[in-house]
């Protein structure tokens, strides 16, 4: 014998979904007071992401959830540039958009002020699709307090739609990786301080967040109106270079005459160091 019993919903996948990292309108770090126009890729850095997908069905909310190796972003202070997507519900967790979206039409969402997690390593990304409010069939828990009123200003807010509200849903996309973070400490110093002066010397000190490995390549890059000297850079102490010199090759600069950016190949395992570089001005 048989009979016919309830199953359950089969949630259909996004489609053409991509989480692409874009540069941020504000500073990456609250520590370093400067707009680089680049993407922050760095372990506990502010990071904006460009987000586009396509639903398969329509719905009123879009929730946004990210990790790296089970260590979430953190969205307590994320915002969407766009101002038409109004911000639902937002916490460590996730984010939550409320937008209007519709079957086949392409959703576009850049979010900004989402701080990377201290692990680093590749990152993998959750977006879904929610009914807003009362769903047919289920009955929603209520709660004694309204939930906190979302601000412009950040901090943990509003509330989360129920799995069951669910319409579409992407889960663990994997997308641009975080980067372990260089710390630069304030000991680094030029000498001498002053404008248009040849032959300077600049001191850096570096911590890095994990221990390097053998022949891997350190790259500086100059500030602009800086000319670096080829053969410079020596290593003080904690570090040696097997090889190093200017990016005539350019590999990453973009001009030939005068490179931007400096390589070196280390040969000894170290997360502590002291260099040094000669600049002409």
């Amino acid at each position: 014998s048989s009979r016919m019993i309830s199953g359950f919903e089969v949630i259909p996948e996004l489609m053409e979904v991509s989480v692409i990292q874009v540069s941020p309108v504000q500073q990456c770090r609250s520590d370093v007071n400067l707009v680089t126009g680049l993407p922050c890729e760095g372990t506990g850095s502010l990071a904006s992401a460009f987000i586009k997908f396509t639903p398969t069905r329509s719905a009123q909310l879009v929730q946004i959830m990210a990790h790296v190796n089970s260590e979430a972003y953190d969205f307590t202070d994320a915002t969407f540039r766009d101002s038409k997507a109004i911000v639902y519900g937002r916490g460590m967790q996730g984010i939550v958009a409320k937008i209007d979206v519709h079957l086949g039409v392409a959703v576009t969402i850049q979010l900004d002020g989402v701080k990377n997690p201290m692990q680093p390593g590749f990152s993998m990304w959750s977006i879904s699709t929610f009914l807003e409010g009362d769903i047919p069939g289920f009955t929603q828990t209520t709660t004694i307090l309204p939930p906190l009123e979302c601000m412009s200003t950040g901090g943990g807010c509003g509330m989360f739609p129920p799995d069951f509200a669910r319409r579409d849903e992407k889960r663990e996309l994997q997308a641009q990786a975080v980067l372990g973070f260089i710390g630069v400490s304030l000991a680094s110093a030029i000498s001498p301080i002053y404008y248009n002066i040849p032959d300077a010397k600049v001191t850096l000190v570096f911590r890095c967040e994990r221990a390097l490995v053998a022949d891997e390549l350190l790259r500086i890059t100059r500030p602009p109106g800086y000319t670096l000297l080829p053969g410079s850079l020596k290593g003080i102490s904690a570090i040696s270079f097997g090889a190093s010199g200017l990016d005539f090759m350019r590999i990453w600069s973009m001009d030939f005459q005068n490179p931007e950016d400096d390589a070196s190949s280390r040969n000894i395992d170290i997360s502590h160091f002291l260099l040094s570089f000669d600049l002409n001005t």
